[in-house]
């Protein structure tokens, strides 16, 4: 009996303690944040790239990928039929282009089809349409590379430093099984303030 009173404190400090495990934590370093993927992987995690000015939250479920690169972040996708996916953000710094429509032009617009793509020449361009009603350019494409065709989706966003392609790659039978999670990954990608 002496013991109902502390119920209340005991599930409010639980209740804290659990509030407080699920605060992500913030990189800014992505090797760092590499590293701590490695050992918590299920810890949340926010990667904040000041040079090009956003942050990514790390969803538990992403294995995330040392990309060599540091305009590109990003990781695969939990297997689907024994295939991984992969998203990423890539960023491009804003001097390299005039504006945003000329990025757009060089990601999607000025493609033909069976031809190499402006972006990666070593990739032949197959097609692809502008998905409407989002809320940044978006684009299904497709697009072959290794002799493989790939069923894209390109999420095109800017910020105050760069212009950044967010992006799914995926094959035809796990294009539509992965969208979702693609989706949940896309909201966790946003312009810091300038």
């Amino acid at each position: 009996m002496h013991l109902s009173p502390l119920k209340p404190l005991l599930l409010l400090l639980l209740s804290g303690a659990f509030l407080h495990a699920q605060n992500p934590k913030v990189y800014e370093d992505y090797n760092a944040l590499l590293a701590q993927k490695q050992t918590v992987a299920t810890q949340p995690s926010v990667y904040v790239n000041k040079k090009y000015g956003y942050q990514m939250a790390v969803p538990p479920w992403l294995d995330l990928q040392n990309t060599g690169d540091e305009r590109v972040a990003g990781g695969l996708l939990p297997r689907v039929s024994g295939i991984q996916n992969a998203v990423a953000v890539k960023a491009s710094d804003k001097r390299e282009f005039p504006d945003f429509n000329a990025y757009i032009d060089f990601v999607y617009g000025a493609n033909e089809a069976g031809k190499p793509m402006k972006m990666s020449p070593n990739m032949t361009w197959e097609g692809g349409q502008e998905v409407s009603g989002a809320a940044h350019p978006t684009y299904e494409v497709f697009i072959k590379a290794r002799n493989l065709i790939y069923h894209c989706r390109f999420v095109l966003m800017e910020t105050p430093k760069a212009y950044l392609l967010i992006d799914l790659w995926a094959t035809e039978s796990t294009y539509f099984q992965n969208l979702d999670r693609f989706k949940e990954f896309l909201a966790g990608v946003k312009p810091l303030a300038p």
